[in-house]
């Protein structure tokens, strides 16, 4: 079995530029089956996704997550 960390990423979308790299998480611990975000999102479009990356420099990423932030 191969030594693996997994990360997480947030990317802002504003149409009609291509998404950008909102905030990433590194070295999230492999049991943990939520996550909370400790950067503040401002409103707007969002996606997520979780990756992988073994210790030969592998990775793959997840299907994207789809969310908005809209404050009250």
């Amino acid at each position: 079995l191969f030594s693996h960390t997994f990360f997480w990423e947030i990317y802002r979308v504003i149409y009609p530029l291509p998404p950008a790299l909102y905030c990433r998480y590194e070295n999230i611990i492999t049991d943990d089956t939520t996550f909370q975000v400790t950067d503040s999102l401002i409103d707007g479009d969002y996606y997520w996704q979780i990756g992988i990356r073994d210790s030969y420099g592998n990775w793959a990423k997840s299907a994207v997550g789809i969310f908005r932030v809209r404050s009250k």
